[in-house]
């Protein structure tokens, strides 16, 4: 698909796209067309139109995309009392 046919179907639906889990739930409950996508695709889905918007944590650098701060997230996790983890006020997750 051409970089101009991809523009104009892009004008019928517009497509999201998220790096993050999170945002891409609550798109997908609220009936827009919202993809996942790999953090290292971000700039060519957007400089090809394959996409309107994309939510990621990392900025964008280019002098052909705007990118903006919309926030950070939490996580939270409810934890029954008697598990291990319950008696920790702090818990770290790492990759």
């Amino acid at each position: 698909m051409t970089s101009i046919q991809a523009y104009a179907k892009q004008q019928e639906t517009p497509v999201i796209c998220t790096t993050a889990p999170s945002p891409f739930y609550i798109l997908d409950k609220i009936a827009l067309q919202a993809e996942q996508l790999p953090e290292g695709q971000v700039e060519t889905t957007l400089l090809e139109h394959r996409a309107g918007i994309v939510l990621t944590s990392q900025e964008i650098f280019t002098d052909a995309i705007e990118s903006l701060y919309l926030g950070s997230e939490r996580l939270f996790v409810n934890i029954n009392k008697f598990h291990s983890l319950a008696s920790k006020k702090v818990y770290l997750l790492e990759n």
